[in-house]
């Protein structure tokens, strides 16, 4: 569970939650933020701990609470952002 959910604690040869976050905020920032910013809808694919560490910064959850955040998947959501890229309301989950 330390090296599944973890925030600071990184697998052999892996990357933990807080590398992750080092690695996915200047591609937020230069790529998604900015077509967001530009009137732009976006779609991001990608593995349970990106797509969970996303949700902590878009919903500012503490990183000792990100190993609670289950992604389920297969299952699409998405969320309706305030100007500075917030989450108005929570997860919306597609059928």
């Amino acid at each position: 569970m330390a090296w599944r959910r973890s925030y600071s604690v990184a697998p052999p040869a892996g990357e933990s939650l807080e590398d992750v976050l080092v690695r996915l905020l200047p591609y937020w920032e230069t790529a998604v933020a900015a077509d967001l910013r530009a009137g732009r809808t976006v779609l991001v694919v990608t593995h349970g701990n990106v797509l969970r560490t996303l949700i902590g910064h878009l919903e500012q959850i503490p990183a000792e609470s990100l190993r609670d955040i289950t992604v389920p998947t297969g299952e699409p959501f998405g969320y309706e952002l305030t100007e500075e890229l917030r989450p108005l309301g929570g997860r919306r989950y597609q059928n």
